[in-house]
């Protein structure tokens, strides 16, 4: 018999067994416009986070062209 997990994030609309274990969660990652940090975003939001994104500051590196 497997039993289910139990605590914060597991209870209704948690996304835990649909796949989407971050279901109506917030993930914030800074520098999220490239690199690691866009890895990282879009792997949370495939997760099932809102991952809200800026633009890069002007001056700043952004993506290489």
């Amino acid at each position: 018999m497997s039993t289910l997990p139990t605590g914060p994030g597991s209870g209704p609309g948690s996304g835990l067994l649909t796949g989407t274990p971050l279901a109506g969660r917030v993930a914030v990652v800074s520098r999220a416009s490239s690199g690691i940090g866009a890895a990282t975003a879009t792997r949370l939001a495939e997760l099932g986070a809102s991952c809200p994104t800026s633009p890069p500051r002007p001056g700043t590196a952004g993506p290489p062209t």
